[in-house]
């Protein structure tokens, strides 16, 4: 809001109820074009529809694969670290004389005196096993909150440090949940708990692990599934002023590339994007085990921002520049018709990251969107000669 009104005299040509809007309205329409040059112009629109389709289904994958992503594979509050244990002797020597199923499987690490990352490491990993506080099939350790109602489940969240209000704690009811999921999975067979089963024993055995010895600590990392998909507005505000000064320093040199230039670029760095996450996955994102640093994914987030900035506000302008006056808001409407048909199929190849291997996920959108850019590249001189005399 601020920015729009600190610049809106710059605009202020494009609201037809000024003279100055007028003015720019009746130069459109005067342009006058023949049967030819409008068929041209359509053809040109239409071929940035059907490529643009790509890239914003690739793009909203932060609704889908790369919210999972984040879920599954970034380093989360439930993977235990060393600031975690706060007495690593006592802890052990408490686990070894208890009578829980977590005792074998922590014997079976054998643990060395002192803490170290291969210890960290096989912790972690018993943090999947289905059973390890249950005693015929009973679970022996409850959450406090657990038994109550959603409604007397709640917590203090103080606004700007200036008043206090009581809401829902939504982390504790998705917590009580879960407990309940694997009270209900205890009985399944192992071999044919999936993975989603086996993420949700790790989420409440790490809660469980806390509550049972006071040597661990509940843990907390900022960045929740839900916080990456901050980063894109993010970029977009910090990026812009630098992408749209990248522009200006170009065309003071005459070496500004066109619009449909700008967008096959683009759909190129999309493209990079994704390869850094097809990457991330074959560093270890493919095991869905919360192993990943959050950078594999706030780094494709920036890549694919600038992409977006290159693509997005250059596709809207040259659908304003190059449709014929009497058509323009019918192919505006084509812009954003495609806008929503590559939306649709962000849902639609989603459901294939839980299916496919995550990095073979990601190489498909690679290819389409580096083929996407090849045929901006292919067709760059026809889409760049219809829009002579703009």
């Amino acid at each position: 809001l601020v920015i729009f009104e600190i610049w809106k005299k710059k605009y202020i040509h494009a609201d037809n109820k000024n003279a100055a809007g007028q003015q720019n309205q009746a130069a459109q329409e005067a342009i006058k074009l023949s049967p030819e040059q409008e068929k041209e112009r359509l053809l040109a629109l239409c071929t940035v529809f059907l490529i643009v389709i790509f890239f914003w289904m690739s793009f909203h994958q932060n609704g889908f694969a790369l919210t999972l992503f984040a879920q599954r594979s970034t380093i989360d509050e439930n993977k235990i670290t060393g600031g975690n244990i706060k007495d690593w002797s006592e802890f052990k020597k408490e686990v070894m004389s208890d009578s829980l199923p977590l005792t074998e499987e922590f014997a079976a690490m054998a643990p060395a005196e002192q803490l170290s990352e291969r210890e960290l490491n096989s912790l972690n990993k018993v943090l999947f096993v289905p059973d390890l506080f249950f005693i015929n099939q009973q679970r022996q350790v409850k959450l406090p909150y657990e038994d109550k109602p959603n409604t007397e489940i709640l917590r203090k969240m103080s606004i700007l440090g200036l008043f206090s209000m009581t809401i829902q704690d939504q982390e504790k009811i998705g917590l009580k949940k879960a407990v309940h999921e694997v009270d209900a999975l205890i009985s399944v067979d192992r071999d044919s708990l999936s993975k989603a089963d086996l993420r949700t024993f790790r989420i409440v055995n790490r809660k469980l692990l806390a509550q049972r010895y006071s040597q661990i600590d509940e843990g907390y990392y900022p960045l929740k599934p839900e916080t990456y998909a901050t980063f894109n507005p993010f970029f977009i505000l910090l990026l812009t002023p630098l992408v749209v000064g990248l522009f200006n320093w170009l065309r003071k040199r005459s070496k500004e590339p066109s619009s449909p230039a700008k967008m096959g670029i683009g759909m190129f760095l999309s493209g990079i994007a994704m390869m850094i996450m097809a990457i991330a996955c074959l560093s270890g994102g493919n095991a869905d085990a919360n192993n990943l640093s959050p950078s594999w994914l706030i780094s494709s987030y920036f890549v694919i921002t600038i992409g977006e900035l290159f693509l997005s506000p250059m596709g809207l302008s040259f659908v304003s520049k190059v449709a014929p006056a009497r058509m323009r808001g019918l192919m505006m409407g084509g812009w954003f018709g495609a806008t929503a048909v590559g939306n649709y199929l962000s849902g639609f190849i989603g459901q294939f990251y839980s299916t496919l291997e995550h990095h073979e996920f990601f190489i498909i959108l690679v290819v389409l969107l580096f083929l996407s850019a090849l045929m901006i590249r292919l067709t760059l001189k026809k889409l760049k000669h219809a829009t002579r005399g703009t």
